[in-house]
């Protein structure tokens, strides 16, 4: 007589929505691969993970660092007339002066990622016609008029582009093509087995340089995953080499395997993860 067998599929936990992240599918069955992004700020955790047999996710899901810059930039001249089109990483704010004065300083600022405005900041100074003087010369677009003593000048900013950085090593960045224009924003992704040291995303500014170097990317052991009935010392996305991990168990249970284990250098751990077993 045949022996009739009972397969349950197995799913994962139902992941929540949270402001800014972006989810491929909400599928939760094992095997079932999911891919996070975010539509602004920094991707905290893993960009991919994975429903495990054992109803679990394979890493911790992940977050979106939301930056912002304050209100507007905070210029000193009460005189600039400041617009603000957008506060988010890579967003700018626009300067203009009152008629009869001219902008000395930079037309834009850009929301950096350490969430400043970018510097310095215009001032609105006097012109020449108002002054009765000569209007000086400038680097714009100027047409010399031979019967008036002074330049009369076409403000036509030039369009501006960043030169693609050099991707750290370990590491790629998206979008992957320029041209890159002021306030794009590039996201630096390190490859696995690796964290990133220092901010991941850079600004390209008005005047075509980026917003600061691009980050490093360092060795580092992943998430563990998670222990079942029992408790871990420390619990994140990644850690960095030489940092330990100690395990205990609830009441009732007792530890199969490692008590701790070490980040090692290779970017593996010194042991796997332990069960706690129920005693008898």
């Amino acid at each position: 007589m045949a022996i009739p067998f009972l397969f349950l599929a197995v799913h994962c936990p139902e992941i929540p929505e949270q402001p800014g992240l972006q989810i491929s599918t909400r599928n939760t069955q094992m095997k079932t691969r999911v891919l996070f992004s975010c539509l602004n700020g920094t991707l905290i955790g893993a960009e991919e993970m994975e429903c495990l047999p054992s109803g679990n996710w394979s890493d911790p899901i992940p977050t979106c660092e939301n930056v912002e810059c304050g209100s507007q930039p905070n210029v000193t001249d009460s005189k600039v007339r400041v617009t603000v089109r957008s506060r988010q990483v890579g967003g700018t704010a626009e300067f203009r002066c009152p008629e009869g004065f001219g902008l000395q300083g930079p037309r834009t600022a850009t929301c950096s990622p350490d969430g400043e405005w970018t510097k310095p900041l215009p001032t609105c100074e006097e012109s020449a016609e108002e002054r009765g003087g000569l209007l000086p010369h400038r680097t714009e677009s100027c047409l010399a008029v031979p019967v008036v003593p002074f330049h009369t000048c076409n403000r036509k900013p030039a369009e501006v582009a960043c030169q693609p950085p050099p991707a750290p090593e370990n590491s790629h960045f998206e979008p992957k093509e320029g041209p890159f224009k002021g306030g794009d924003v590039l996201h630096f992704l390190c490859h696995k087995g690796f964290m990133p040291e220092g901010q991941p995303i850079i600004v390209c500014q008005e005047d075509g340089t980026w917003s600061k170097e691009p980050p490093k990317c360092v060795r580092s052991c992943g998430y563990l995953g998670t222990l079942i009935g029992g408790s871990m010392s420390v619990v994140k996305h990644y850690y960095t080499v030489g940092e330990t991990v100690s395990f205990e168990c609830e009441a009732g249970r007792v530890l199969s395997g490692p008590a701790q284990v070490r980040c090692l250098e290779n970017g593996k751990w010194s042991g796997g993860l332990p069960m706690c077993t129920k005693t008898k």
